[in-house]
């Protein structure tokens, strides 16, 4: 149980940071790359 929620959340994570990248890559906002650099 904890292993299949292990992988969910990095399932989530993971689709969450490919949205973050697409959306800063598509509005290339230099608040949003910063935040990717900082935190990335």
């Amino acid at each position: 149980m904890i292993a299949s929620s292990e992988k969910f959340g990095f399932v989530l994570i993971e689709r969450w940071l490919s949205n973050l990248k697409s959306i800063a890559f598509l509005r290339l906002d230099n608040r949003e790359l910063d935040f990717i650099k900082r935190y990335f």
